[in-house]
């Protein structure tokens, strides 16, 4: 059984105990109903009722682990954001990855960027690393082998969710890249 999510409206800001959404549950590619949840902690709601019971039986039969519908959800939940925020940042951005750390030049226009990869993604690869002085670089893999190198699913419970995610993904390029790209220089810190 394959459980995913789509069409998700989630909400950082009024996430305070548990995550604030609401989207439509997908299992085997087939549209099965809706889930919800306030943010105000408690668990989620599912309509119809009978899709969290079919999807407890589901995480009680997969693992000898103490999971429930709401957990398997979550996760979902949070491969699903991670997804999408991984996907807004490639756009925006040129993500590398050195000594296990993410880096980020800063943001720029989407049609240089697009460009750029374009011919990044022509070139040979050992020439493009050494370029950005990466051990990889998150623009000019297949999305899904990104997501796993980047790793960026993370807990989506509370307000500072943003902020965590731009601290973990605080990325930067050599100053080599931000001129080429952008004639500035790239973010400072770590």
């Amino acid at each position: 059984m394959n459980i995913e999510l789509r069409d998700i409206k989630y909400a950082a800001f009024a996430s305070r105990e548990t995550a604030c959404f609401e989207a439509a549950v997908y299992i085997d590619s087939k549209r099965e109903g809706t889930v919800t949840n306030d943010g105000h902690g408690g668990c989620n709601d599912y309509h119809p009722r009978e899709l969290g019971q079919r999807i407890e039986a589901y995480a009680s039969d997969k693992t000898e682990d103490n999971v429930d519908a709401d957990m398997v959800i979550g996760n979902a939940l949070d491969a699903a954001l991670a997804r999408r925020d991984l996907q807004r940042l490639l756009r925006t951005h040129i993500i590398t990855m050195r000594g296990g750390r993410i880096y980020q030049t800063r943001a720029g226009r989407k049609d240089m960027l697009a460009e750029l990869v374009e011919r990044l993604r022509t070139q040979p690869h050992e020439q493009v690393l050494q370029r950005f002085g990466a051990e990889h670089v998150l623009n000019v893999m297949p999305f899904d082998e990104a997501l796993v190198r980047a790793n960026v699913v993370e807990q989506r419970h509370g307000k500072d969710d943003a902020k965590k995610l731009k601290r973990q993904c605080r990325l930067k390029a050599g100053a080599d890249c931000a001129a080429d790209l952008y004639a500035t220089k790239c973010h400072g810190g770590s």
